[in-house]
C-alpha cells in the first residue's frame, strides 16, 4: 500500500466522515441536527483529550468567527429562487 499525501489523507478522512454522517441520517433515520450536534461535541471532546482543552476552545472560537454570519440553506432559499413570470 502506498503512502498517501496530506491532501489525500484529508480527502479520505473528509469522505469517510461524510459517509458516516449520511449512514446515521439515512440508514438509521436519525435527524441531521442531532447527528451534527453529537459529531461536533465528540470531535471537540476528542481534540481536548488529545491536545488539552485550550486547543479545541481556540479552534471553535476561530470557526465561530468565520461562520456565525452565514445563513442556513433553508434561510437562503428565497435568495436562490429563480424568478418566474413577470412583475
Amino acid at each position: 500500500m502506498r503512502v498517501l499525501t496530506e491532501q489525500e489523507e484529508t480527502a479520505l478522512v473528509r469522505a469517510e466522515i461524510r459517509a458516516a454522517l449520511l449512514r446515521l441520517c439515512l440508514g438509521q433515520g436519525i435527524g441531521l441536527d442531532r447527528v451534527l450536534a453529537v459529531a461536533h461535541a465528540e470531535t471537540a471532546a476528542q481534540i481536548a483529550a488529545t491536545f488539552g482543552g485550550d486547543v479545541p476552545a481556540d479552534c471553535l472560537r476561530g470557526a465561530a468567527d468565520q461562520v456565525e454570519h452565514l445563513p442556513a440553506v433553508a434561510d437562503s432559499a428565497l435568495a436562490r429562487a429563480v424568478p418566474v413570470g413577470r412583475a
